[in-house]
């Protein structure tokens, strides 16, 4: 009698351990990318600087999705992108209630016709400065397949990630932007100064040294 309760105990704790856990339902959500600066129901892109292509991400959030925390970064979801304009963005998202979706806009250098990047979990450093969050929208997330419409408006070339969030500049003293370079020399010899930076040249054949500093490494090797 001991004997068959002891079996009946332990075939128990195995049917209990192949239970699986209960399947999480997801919402695949569909959100467009903005086909030209006056595309309706998107909002008005009006001051898109000329010349650079726009790349569109999303990140979501809610309090049932763990956040992703990267120093001098928004918190981060579940993120999808980046998505050329006309193109579309989509992600699996966990059904439920108070989804929050942020869209923004990540534009490549002056003249980059490149594809469009991966959007990844941290925007700090350059991509602070070249990220625009453009819109927001919250949702209810019931069915297979949702559609979203975000109203998005474009802040302005100077107002970033880093300035839309009150970024140190700690977080943007070592990055460089995909914009125009703000110094540069166009002499045989000259100095050319930036924040952080101080860079002294002179045309001729360098004798070969190292030159360090907090976030770079200079070297000049003579050509011959």
């Amino acid at each position: 009698m001991k004997a068959r309760s002891i079996v009946t105990v332990l075939f128990l704790l195995a049917t209990l351990g192949c239970q699986r856990k209960p399947k999480v339902e997801v919402s695949s959500i569909i959100i467009q990318a903005p086909q030209s600066l006056s595309t309706k129901g998107v909002g008005t892109f009006a001051a898109l600087p000329a010349g650079r292509k726009a790349c569109y991400g999303i990140n979501v959030s809610a309090p049932d999705i763990a956040p992703t925390y990267v120093s001098c970064s928004p918190s981060m979801g579940i993120v999808a992108g980046y998505a050329a304009s006309g193109g579309k963005l989509e992600a699996a998202v966990p059904r439920g209630a108070n989804r929050k979706i942020d869209l923004y806009l990540y534009l490549l250098a002056t003249g980059d016709n490149s594809p469009c990047p991966v959007m990844t979990k941290d925007l700090s450093g350059a991509r602070l400065v070249d990220t625009y969050h453009v819109g927001t929208a919250n949702v209810n997330l019931q069915k297979d397949v949702e559609t979203v419409n975000i109203a998005a408006v474009f802040p302005g070339a100077a107002t970033n990630l880093a300035s839309q969030l009150s970024m140190p500049s700690s977080c943007t003293s070592a990055s460089t932007s995909n914009s125009t370079p703000g110094f540069g020399i166009a002499s045989g010899a000259g100095t050319a100064s930036t924040t952080n930076i101080n860079l002294r040249a002179k045309i001729g054949t360098p004798v070969g040294a190292t030159a360090t500093g907090t976030g770079y490494e200079l070297r000049l090797n003579a050509i011959r």
